[in-house]
């Protein structure tokens, strides 16, 4: 039986950094038209962006992606209708990796959450991961230095697709061997 294909970035896709998170994160939009729509967004980070990709497939689950025209809006601007700067082009490789990746999903107090049992508390179970190098958003967030802590460099960011896990509870994922990870939401 031959294997399946990974596509080392399936397009369009919609990817995010934190999905156990809600409203935090990194988050890119690629669209099949070679558009990228990016969102830098957490307690200090508001940083929304418009532009061009290209890509170029290196194996067959990495491949170079060339970001260029990339525009900076207003966090609130919404239609990108005024760009505030344009960034630099800059490259950034992109490797899928699959394999179990589950998280703890974040509790918020006060909205009838922070009742959940522990065995019972929602999880996120991922099989395939994204792994881009450096972060797209790192020129976005770098671009003001109050929105890095200090002696911070571009590194890797995971990003996942919203839309491809399952949701299950910790008892569930423990049955299966799974550990899911507890990371807070909020930033330091």
């Amino acid at each position: 039986m031959p294997r399946a294909s990974v596509e080392p970035l399936p397009i369009p896709g919609h990817f995010a950094t934190r999905p156990f998170c809600t409203n935090q994160g990194h988050f890119l939009s690629f669209s099949a038209s070679e558009t990228v729509e990016m969102l830098a967004s957490a307690q200090s980070i508001n940083v929304r962006a418009k532009g061009h990709f290209s890509i170029q497939t290196l194996t067959r689950n990495s491949a170079l992606l060339y970001f260029f025209g990339i525009k900076v809006y207003e966090p609130l601007d919404a239609t990108y209708s005024t760009p505030i700067q344009t960034l630099a082009s800059f490259n950034a490789t992109v490797t899928c990796e699959q394999g179990v990746f589950a998280f703890k999903k974040q509790k918020f107090m006060g909205n009838g959450n922070e009742n959940w049992e522990e065995d019972s508390w929602p999880c996120l179970l991922y099989h395939a991961r994204y792994v881009f190098e450096p972060d797209p958003l790192y020129p976005l967030i770098a671009n003001n230095p109050a929105n890095l802590p200090e002696g911070q460099t571009p590194g890797p960011a995971h990003y996942y697709r919203p839309g491809n896990q399952q949701e299950l509870t910790r008892r569930e994922l423990l049955h299966m061997g799974i550990s899911p990870v507890d990371e807070p939401c909020l930033e330091k």
